[in-house]
């Protein structure tokens, strides 16, 4: 049974600024009613502004691929997962939903598991964004940069491992053990996409350590990002791992741009339409 709550019309403040946003519905899917009003009221706090459609949101629990591929086609700009007693969605949920874009906020163990590309491409496609022709780049830019942020930002897994065959087997078993980890596997991992009649611009986020992307000139050895240095386009630049460096290649040869931000934390990849 799926339980809404409506909100008046939305002003999100993002980064210092004003984004309008249409009316809100909140619906839950598997989900407590005290925690989908909760959540309602967190957004509702931001209210003001003139009344313009409606941009619904399914807060779900115990995701499974069957209810989100049937979710997706349905008329929701976001989807989140629920695990406990949330009272807000991640950070990219304001402004997308302002734009009218798809939204999915999901923890590392549900994303790893389900075919979440997939599923965001299929909700990409229905919403008329997305060409039989172009999804295939599309989607497998998306493959890259989220299989980045779930192994490489939220598990916390070296690379290095995976490409060396004597060393898969223990990647393996690290692999298995995070996903079992009651922390690692409920970080969070966030896909964000809008668009315009030109352009499609995703990003994907994660709750990691962060990542440092290196000059060419000057490929880094430093590992995770510490050094909190500012946000930073990727192009022409590279990372030292080989695995993710044929990801960034792969990215880098698909996309019209590439750019990283909070530490690496966070890829956003445009594509034209």
């Amino acid at each position: 049974m799926i339980w809404g709550v409506s909100m008046p019309c939305l002003q999100f403040r993002t980064e210092g600024r004003t984004t309008s946003a249409s009316s809100l519905h909140f619906s839950g899917d598997g989900v407590d009613d005290s925690v989908v009003a909760r959540v309602a009221r967190f957004y509702d706090a931001n209210t003001s502004g003139p009344t313009g459609a409606v941009s619904s949101v399914l807060l779900m629990a115990d995701v499974d691929q069957p209810r989100l591929a049937g979710a997706v086609l349905r008329p929701f700009s976001a989807f989140a997962e629920v695990i406990g007693q949330e009272d807000r969605l991640g950070k990219h949920f304001p402004a997308t939903v302002a734009n009218g874009g798809l939204y999915f906020w999901l923890t590392t163990g549900t994303a790893f598991q389900l075919a979440t590309t997939q599923l965001f491409c299929d909700g990409l496609e229905s919403r008329g964004v997305l060409t039989a022709e172009r999804r295939p780049d599309v989607e497998l830019v998306l493959h890259e940069a989220l299989a980045n942020a779930l192994l490489h930002g939220n598990l916390g897994l070296d690379s290095g491992l995976r490409d060396d065959f004597m060393q898969y087997e223990r990647f393996c078993q690290l692999l298995d053990e995070r996903l079992h980890d009651p922390v690692a596997s409920q970080l969070r991992v966030e896909m964000a996409a809008t668009w315009t009649e030109d352009l499609l611009e995703v990003t994907i986020s994660d709750e990691g350590d962060g990542f440092t992307m290196p000059n060419k000139s000057g490929p880094n050895k430093s590992g995770p990002n510490k050094s909190g240095s500012s946000d930073t386009d990727t192009e022409g630049t590279d990372a030292d791992e080989p695995s993710i460096l044929h990801g960034l290649d792969i990215i880098r040869a698909l996309t019209t741009g590439i750019a990283a931000s909070d530490e690496g934390r966070c890829i956003t990849v445009r594509f034209a339409r």
